[in-house]
This record gives C-alpha cells, sequence and structure tokens, in this order.
C-alpha cells in the first residue's frame, strides 16, 4: 500500500496524468493509510477533489471504492453519515449505484453491534429502486454480494417475511439469478431465506 502510494505522488510531483483506475484503487486502500475516521475522510475529500481537478468523470467504482471508507469507520452514526454524504453527492453528478454500492450501504446500516438501534427502512428503499430498473448487472466485484446480505438482512435484522419474498422474486426475475455470485454465496442466501 505504501509502494502504491509512493508510486502516485511520485507520478503526481512530475505532472503525469493519472487515470481513474488509480484513483479508485488508492480510495480502496484509505482505510489501510489512515487511521482515524476524520484523517481517512479527509483524505477522501482530497482525492475526489483531485479527481475533478483532472477532469476525470466519477463511475459507480469509485463510488464503491469511496464507500468503503464509511464501512470501515467503527462509530456507527459517522459511518451512517459518511455513507450518505456520499451517496448524495455521486447522485448529484449522476452515479447510479450498483447492486455492491447498496451492499456496503447495508453493511453501515445493519451492523450486528447496532442491534439496539431502530431498524432502518434503507433496505426496503433499495428493494423499490431496483424492482423499478430495467435491468440489473455486474459492474463492481462487490455487486455478487448484495443479494445474499439483502436476504440477510431481510431475514435477521428486519424478521420481514414479505421483504425477503420480494428480494427473492427480484432474484429470479430476468438473468438475475447470475448475480448471486459462487455457490457459497447462494447456500447462505438459502439458508437465510427459508429460515
Amino acid at each position: 500500500v505504501d509502494r502504491a502510494w509512493h508510486l502516485f505522488q511520485e507520478a503526481e510531483s512530475k505532472g503525469l496524468p493519472i487515470t481513474l483506475d488509480t484513483y479508485n484503487q488508492l480510495l480502496s486502500t484509505l482505510t489501510l493509510r489512515k487511521n482515524g475516521t476524520r484523517e481517512r475522510y479527509a483524505l477522501l475529500i482530497e482525492m475526489l477533489k483531485k479527481i475533478q481537478t483532472d477532469n476525470l468523470q466519477v463511475n459507480v467504482k469509485t463510488l464503491n471504492s469511496a464507500l468503503k471508507v464509511a464501512v470501515q469507520t467503527v462509530r456507527h452514526e459517522s459511518a451512517m453519515e459518511i455513507c450518505r454524504d456520499i451517496f448524495t453527492e455521486f447522485k448529484a453528478v449522476g452515479v447510479v449505484p450498483s447492486l455492491g454500492s447498496f451492499y456496503h450501504a447495508l453493511i453501515v446500516f445493519y451492523r450486528k453491534a447496532d442491534a439496539n438501534s431502530p431498524p432502518s427502512c434503507l433496505l426496503r428503499e433499495i428493494i423499490d429502486e431496483l424492482e423499478a430498473r430495467d435491468e440489473l448487472k455486474v459492474e463492481d466485484t462487490s455487486d455478487t454480494y448484495f443479494f445474499t446480505l439483502a436476504m440477510d438482512v431481510a431475514t435477521n435484522s428486519l424478521q420481514d417475511p414479505v421483504l425477503a419474498n420480494r428480494i427473492h422474486k427480484l432474484l429470479l426475475a430476468d438473468n438475475n439469478y447470475k448475480l448471486i455470485g459462487d455457490g457459497f454465496k447462494e447456500n447462505l442466501y438459502y439458508r437465510n431465506f427459508c429460515r
């Protein structure tokens, strides 16, 4: 990680162009580079400003890389605030969240450590949005984790069989079943669905 950041800083100091893929990869490593929430968030904002300064157009991979900062934020309220801010900013520039984006949001909003807090309606809102889309597709490596976590949240956190059935219907629609991921994820999905 340190070597990647060193090379980035060297390229930047020499005025070499930095690609969006490079920025996305560096954003994914922010949590390994900085320890505190404020430091991570400040570096995230700095990197996003550099992307804008370089006239690069952010995409869903940039969104998902940025969301990893929220996922790794220890304090639940701070994590939710960072997650909301990131979604708001990316929506403002026209980036449509992928299943992986929603996966990261579910991790933030439905942490097991916060079982005493009132349940969030986020999963229902996500399913509403996904049902309205013409097509679901893999856009990021984290996309195949969505259905497994969504079913876990519906079944275990929310204990909502109606929502679980909506998720299952969405999975079975069109070619969405390919989004379940590997056999292990499929097994976890059905273990939760059949509870």
